[in-house]
């Protein structure tokens, strides 16, 4: 009497079933190795959510890797002629740094200028190229009277 036995070890590798063949005694048992017939997909195929977030991932990571780049190779850009340090000298000085941005931004600005400049009574606005209008006038009269006086 010949009594079959399937034995099946599923590995991550592959799958394998060993068919013991036993007859009337354990020395005269044959074992036969059976392969499953194998798929034409070896290995796991990706769903489209997979392999769309893969990708995303990957440009991330790319995004990220030439953001570092250029991060690490960037330049201060920081003007510092003499020009630009002027120019910021002046808005520092028109500003009110006593004054509070976050209750009257304004002041803050602006206060500086306006404690040095008073508004003439004759117009409604007066600002720096009212001034340098002013100054310019000065000279033009200055130039135009020296002229006449020759």
């Amino acid at each position: 009497m010949l009594v079959n036995v399937a034995v099946c070890e599923i590995s991550s590798l592959h799958n394998r079933c060993l068919v013991v063949v036993m007859g009337k005694s354990e020395s005269q048992m044959d074992i036969v190795e059976r392969n499953p017939p194998k798929s034409k997909k070896s290995c796991k195929s990706w769903t489209s959510l997979e392999i769309g977030l893969t990708t995303i991932v990957v440009l991330l990571l790319i995004v990220l890797i030439a953001l570092i780049a250029l991060y690490a190779t960037r330049k201060d850009k920081t003007c510092t002629t003499p020009s630009c340090v002027g120019a910021a000298a002046r808005i520092i000085e028109n500003m009110d740094q006593a004054a509070d941005p976050c209750n009257n931004f304004y002041q803050y600005a602006c206060g500086g200028w306006l404690k040095k400049h008073v508004i003439p009574e004759t117009s409604s606005r007066y600002s720096t190229f009212d001034i340098l209008r002013d100054e310019m006038e000065v000279i033009l009269k200055a130039v135009v009277g020296v002229r006449w006086t020759d």
